[in-house]
């Protein structure tokens, strides 16, 4: 039995459907959900569910636009929407440490410590966030050239580069990201870019 894509129906946008479809059977999911908003150029995966700008099957010809919805797909597959929720964990045990420190520096006459201490955490906590956010992202990318081709992925990136601009520091930079893809992506199909 193949995937059940609810929000998305094959007549308002086949091109999407069938990306969708495709790819959500290849990673074997059996329910999504599809969220499509009229402007931009974005693509988000949520639980069980993938939100994506109407205006991407016009932008990305069919390879692209499998190679975006495998990324997501393999993001879904990993779990990482969930991932993402559980990452405030650390926080919350941060500020409880924190607490406790402020208590020892008071006691000791450490105060300076007090205002250095949350920027510290802080830091390391966001830094540790990024680099685990930016290793899925490689991952995915991993996944999406397997499931479709390197040129198809890079097809995408490069796209994505001309649409979305501004830094990004919850994904690699779309530059490191396509060489990243040409140095070490495995190659599925003949590389056409089609992922046929």
């Amino acid at each position: 039995m193949g995937i059940i894509i609810e929000g998305l129906s094959r007549e308002d946008n086949k091109k999407l459907y069938d990306a969708i479809e495709k790819e959500g059977n290849a990673y074997g999911v059996a329910k999504i959900k599809i969220t499509t908003f009229a402007d931009g150029f974005i693509i988000n995966a949520g639980h069980n569910s993938i939100k994506v700008s109407e205006k991407m099957p016009e932008i990305l010809n069919k390879g692209e636009l499998e190679a975006a919805i495998a990324h997501e797909f393999s993001h879904i597959c990993h779990r990482d929407p969930e991932k993402d929720i559980l990452m405030a964990v650390p926080l919350v045990l941060l500020a409880i440490l924190y607490t406790v420190l402020t208590d020892y520096y008071a006691n000791n006459n450490y105060y300076w410590f007090i205002l250095i201490t949350p920027i510290v955490l802080i830091g390391v906590y966001f830094v540790g966030c990024i680099m685990l956010l930016h290793k899925w992202d490689r991952r995915c990318d991993r996944e999406a050239v397997k499931k479709t081709s390197i040129s198809a992925m890079i097809g995408m990136l490069e796209k994505r580069k001309e649409h979305v601009k501004g830094i990004d520091p919850f994904h690699p930079s779309i530059n490191n990201r396509i060489k990243w893809i040409r140095e070490s992506g495995p190659k599925k199909h003949d590389d056409n870019g089609s992922g046929m």
